[in-house]
């Protein structure tokens, strides 16, 4: 509970492990504990009182030790039927009334009640008329506007689509049309001359199957 040091740092100090001490008692009983005084010097006499609002609960059963090195002193303490609680100090004294030092001491239970706090997160533009009505509006709007973006975005991707897709099949037409017209042309003044055009139609559109392939597949 409380240890007593003297004579440590210099002749006749005086130390205290804690500057406070409860006594857990109810009204109407008493207990009893011991302090252990420790002396780090000479042999000296210690001397422990009570403060005048603790002389009736606190009684030492020797309250002037003489410490060799370390010594037990008993303490019994009390509390009237009639008192909820006591406080004071006890003091101890060295070097023959030369130095004195004191802890406080409380006698009793002590209350706790717990106090739990709730806390509830509330969104403060509810309590504004119609400002659910409006948030819910809000989000459809927001929603539909989004679905409306979407939708657009599509259908110019389309329209891209198709007429990159027009424009293509349009240049192969022209190229097959030109190239019939001179397939055409040479087969009429020589066949060997129509036969080596119609191998160059094959040749190109094999080389246009080919790189519309490749095109596709990376």
């Amino acid at each position: 509970m409380q240890q007593i040091h003297i004579n440590r740092h210099r002749i006749n100090s005086i130390e205290f492990t804690t500057p406070d001490i409860t006594i857990p008692l109810k009204p109407g009983n008493e207990c009893s504990f011991e302090i252990p005084i420790t002396n780090h010097g000479y042999p000296t006499h210690v001397h422990l009182s009570a403060s005048d609002s603790l002389k009736k609960n606190i009684r030492f059963l020797d309250d002037n030790p003489y410490i060799i090195s370390q010594e037990w002193v008993s303490v019994v303490v009390s509390l009237p039927f009639d008192t909820q609680e006591a406080r004071g100090k006890i003091k101890v004294t060295t070097g023959y009334g030369s130095h004195r030092e004191g802890f406080n001491v409380y006698i009793g239970i002590k209350s706790i009640s717990p106090i739990i706090k709730t806390t509830v997160d509330t969104d403060e533009s509810l309590s504004i008329p119609g400002s659910h009505n409006r948030s819910v509006q809000t989000g459809l709007t927001d929603h539909v506007h989004v679905v409306k973006n979407y939708l657009g975005k599509k259908r110019e991707d389309q329209f891209s689509i198709n007429s990159q897709s027009i424009k293509l099949y349009a240049v192969v037409a022209l190229i097959v049309i030109l190239i019939l017209l001179i397939i055409y042309t040479f087969w009429n003044i020589n066949m060997l001359y129509g036969a080596m055009a119609i191998s160059v139609l094959i040749f190109l559109v094999m080389v246009y199957a080919c790189t519309h392939f490749m095109s596709k597949k990376y």
